[in-house]
């Protein structure tokens, strides 16, 4: 485990539901209520359909719920199942307009953990908390003034910077598909506008 996976796992483990700010725990809520409507939204598809048919397969003595059924299946097909329900339609976070990424993919996995460890709705919101560094931008950003910043430098697992900052066209976006998935850009927009939903585009 690399210093920077280590740090996030230890900021993961101790972080705490009450060190949540108000403002981080509604962005949660949002994210969840969000994501509970793309898969009501992309129940019927065909793939949605053909994903919950393969989890039922597969059986736990400590299951997870598919969502929008009474199913119950191992918690891994079920996060799978439930992570391919949300994601069918590509619609999750797009309510934000500029979409910072789709933090809305750990959900499937929060839930049927959750499920599983019998936990209540703090924990899922504390556990689905501070996965993306837009989230941490909006969170800082109230700590000072904008226009005092001279320089940002992020710290990031190496998934995520070859995801979304590791080609000349991340650093330049041209397009808002680019731009959705540049982590210069997204964590630029938040720091600048004080909200993912804010008024950047990519030119």
């Amino acid at each position: 485990m690399d210093a920077t996976t280590e740090k996030l796992v230890d900021y993961a483990m101790n972080v705490q539901y009450d060190s949540l700010s108000a403002s981080t725990v509604e962005a949660c809520k949002l994210r969840i209520l969000d994501t509970l409507g793309c898969v009501a939204g992309g129940y019927d598809h065909p793939v949605s359909v053909a994903a919950r048919t393969l989890a039922a397969r597969y059986s736990m003595d400590q299951p997870a719920t598919m969502l929008g059924s009474r199913a119950r299946v191992a918690p891994e097909m079920a996060a799978f199942a439930n992570g391919v329900m949300l994601r069918v339609l590509d619609l999750s976070d797009m309510y934000r307009v500029k979409s910072g990424g789709h933090p809305s993919d750990i959900i499937a996995a929060a839930l049927a953990a959750a499920e599983l460890g019998d936990c209540d709705g703090r924990s899922i919101i504390t556990a689905i908390h501070g996965q993306s560094a837009v989230w941490t931008a909006l969170e800082i950003r109230e700590r000072f003034q904008i226009e005092d910043v001279a320089t940002v430098r992020i710290y990031t697992y190496r998934t995520a910077f070859n995801l979304m900052a590791n080609d000349p066209s991340r650093w330049a976006p041209a397009t808002r598909e680019t731009a959705d998935h540049s982590l210069p850009f997204v964590v630029s927009a938040a720091l600048l506008d004080g909200a993912a939903a804010g008024g950047a585009n990519a030119t």
